[in-house]
């Protein structure tokens, strides 16, 4: 079973109309579901998300940074250019037949929530440190308190 936050090749050029992502393409791991499926994130050169989609083991690769990273950018748009042209002029979707995604149950969820400063401030440094978004690491904290069911100490002051 792969990591959160592994760096992986798509394997599959089965999301490679719908969702934009091509096989080959480089993408990270952001959620690790029990069932063996992963949540990855494809990202283009300016960090703006192209497609988050759900995946299987089967359909990815780690995929190893390489000692010195070259330039991506006149790759990443002569295939942009390439995939383009192969692009149709309009596309029919009322032929287009969906499937209900399984794993919406286990998507995340929206929500507003007050924190502390001291609290916000803690997550933010370790984030920092981490390299990984604050809102990420408390969900993380939290996933670990469910796992192992830890319930929280509360004293009432009289």
């Amino acid at each position: 079973m792969l990591a959160n936050y592994s760096r992986i090749r798509l394997m599959t050029s089965r999301h490679e109309t719908s969702a934009g992502v091509s096989s080959g393409a480089i993408g990270y791991i952001i959620e690790t579901y029990n069932d063996g499926a992963y949540e990855v994130e494809f990202s283009a050169t300016d960090g703006t998300t192209i497609a988050q989609l759900v995946l299987e083991e089967n359909e990815i690769q780690l995929a190893e940074l390489p000692t010195h990273q070259q330039p991506v950018r006149d790759d990443m748009e002569s295939r942009l250019d390439q995939a383009a042209s192969i692009m149709k002029k309009e596309y029919d979707f009322e032929k287009m037949t969906g499937r209900k995604n399984p794993y919406a149950p286990k998507l995340k969820q929206q929500i507003t929530i007050k924190i502390e400063t001291d609290i916000l401030e803690y997550f933010q440094s370790r984030a920092k440190e981490t390299g990984i978004p604050y809102q990420q690491l408390i969900n993380l904290y939290l996933r670990d308190c469910v796992i192992s069911n830890r319930k929280p100490v509360l004293t009432w002051v009289s």
